[in-house]
């Protein structure tokens, strides 16, 4: 239930929530396999995404704060993260 429910919301989410969603799904991939240097590029990326979408009016605050608060953990986790 809980996965057609993930499914639903995810069907009517925006083509910008997707993509920054993306993002953080590749950012995951490569902490996952240890690729620290796009690890870091994917972090960056989605602080980049959310500001741009966000100074569009693309994504409203609540959204804006959303995907913030998600890069302000991942910086605050890979803070010690080097080649």
């Amino acid at each position: 239930m809980v996965v057609e429910v993930r499914l639903l919301f995810s069907l009517f989410k925006s083509k910008e929530r997707k993509e920054l969603d993306e993002i953080i799904s590749e950012l995951n991939n490569y902490l996952q396999n240890n690729y620290k240097g796009p690890a870091h590029d994917m972090r960056r990326l989605l602080k980049e995404r959310a500001d741009a979408l966000f100074g569009e009016g693309r994504i409203n605050e609540d959204i804006y704060k959303h995907y913030t608060a998600i890069y302000e953990r991942y910086t605050e986790m890979m803070k010690d993260y080097r080649h």
